[in-house]
């Protein structure tokens, strides 16, 4: 069963409606302003919270700590993530180096479209 305990969060603005994508993860689009990630390579901010309905909509967006997300596909506890081209986690390929893109990692097992817990600190993962 998917957790998340408080951790620290953010009020941004998202750039379009993003009401079916709650726990979904998200990029910076513009100066605090955030959009749904869409690659692997992609510089993931977070996860969303809640469900902003349109745009220039306050949004929460979880950058460090525990938090649901929503599964791309198969994971175990302890793979690296990153994300698919709708937002969802997914395990970093083997071949995208060892730490590009990650976002954190998964504290369970999940399989697509699940919602599981994952560790999210995108900050110290990002790079080659």
């Amino acid at each position: 069963m998917a957790t998340e305990l408080p951790g620290l969060d953010l009020s941004m603005t998202v750039g379009s409606d993003l009401s079916a994508k709650q726990f979904y993860l998200v990029k910076l689009s513009a100066a605090r302003t955030v959009a749904l990630a869409s690659a692997a390579a992609d510089a993931v901010i977070g996860v969303l919270q809640d469900k902003p309905a349109a745009s220039g909509r306050a949004a929460l967006v979880r950058v460090h700590g525990l938090s649901k997300v929503v599964a791309g596909g198969t994971i175990a506890a302890g793979d690296r993530l990153t994300s698919d081209t709708a937002g969802k986690a997914i395990v970093q390929a083997a071949s995208a180096g060892v730490n590009n893109g990650i976002v954190g990692i998964a504290v369970e097992a999940a399989v697509a479209s699940d919602i599981f817990t994952a560790f999210i600190n995108p900050h110290s993962y990002q790079g080659a």
